[in-house]
């Protein structure tokens, strides 16, 4: 179980409440939340010309990962090590749902892919928050549905935690 994990559990709090309390406790942590539904990676297009491009939408959506990143640094360096990666995407429900359905939703099961998201935040952030992607050793990456579109972003530098059972 992660700090993360230990602090949502002990003081019984919401995502988002515990993801500003973690940056709080540790030293080498921020968090950021970036308005909106995810905009997730897309593989690299050729045009008809033949040249490769990176989608627009992708490139724009970088660039705003980009801009809160670099305002949650606020200065500082990169961080170095291992690093603790969480990322959580809030949708909206969807309006043609039935009540039903909506009382019972949780969990997007649909596209983007976690993985997709999580890709473009790590390169967003890529030179910014760390040294190289790499370094990402602990992922965690939820698709929910809440009452707000957004993503809000935790990331830690790992360190040597004793082994628990």
């Amino acid at each position: 179980m992660s700090i993360f994990d230990e602090i949502m559990e002990e003081d019984g709090i919401s995502f988002p409440e515990a993801v500003k309390k973690l940056a709080k406790i540790k030293t080498n942590a921020i968090s950021f939340v970036v308005p909106g539904h995810a905009v997730p990676f897309a593989r690299t297009r050729i045009n008809k010309g033949g040249a490769l491009f990176t989608p627009t939408k992708q490139r724009s959506y970088e660039g705003v990962i980009k801009t809160f990143a670099l305002k949650a640094m606020d200065g500082q360096p990169p961080m170095k090590g291992p690093i603790h990666l969480i990322i959580r995407a809030d949708y909206l429900i969807p309006g043609s749902w039935s009540k039903k359905k909506r009382a019972g939703a949780e969990w997007k099961e649909s596209k983007p892919d976690a993985d997709n998201i999580a890709k473009i935040f790590k390169d967003a952030m890529n030179k910014i928050v760390f040294e190289d992607d790499a370094q990402v050793a602990y992922l965690i990456v939820q698709k929910k549905y809440g009452i707000f579109a957004r993503v809000t972003v935790s990331v830690m530098e790992l360190q040597n935690e004793p082994n628990r059972a």
